[in-house]
């Protein structure tokens, strides 16, 4: 049987169902700051098993392009952000595992 992790049960329900699995498999990666190869690798593997195309610069930056579809193949192209690190600080007498 299949473990799943508690990341995977608290989005268990939520539509759509296939962003939020691989949001709690991303949530399940330990990835503190100038420590993130283990995400990094993950997410060039996620763009790798789509064909999707990837680019890194020597600090880590990653851009991975997905093409339009749907009617959507010559829209402008549309740019989303974020961070891949977690800062992984607690209060104390937090049980949190990180």
């Amino acid at each position: 049987a299949t473990e799943v992790s508690h990341n995977h049960e608290v989005v268990r329900g939520l539509q759509p169902a296939a962003l939020w699995d691989h949001f709690a498999t991303l949530s399940n990666l330990p990835r503190p700051s100038k420590h993130e190869d283990r995400v990094q690798a993950w997410l060039k593997s996620f763009a790798e098993e789509r064909s999707l195309q990837w680019r890194q610069d020597a600090t880590g930056n990653m851009v991975i392009c997905r093409p339009g579809s749907g009617g959507g193949e010559a829209a402008p192209p549309v740019c989303i952000q974020g961070h891949i690190d977690m800062v992984t600080e607690k209060n104390e007498g937090s049980s949190h595992d990180f």
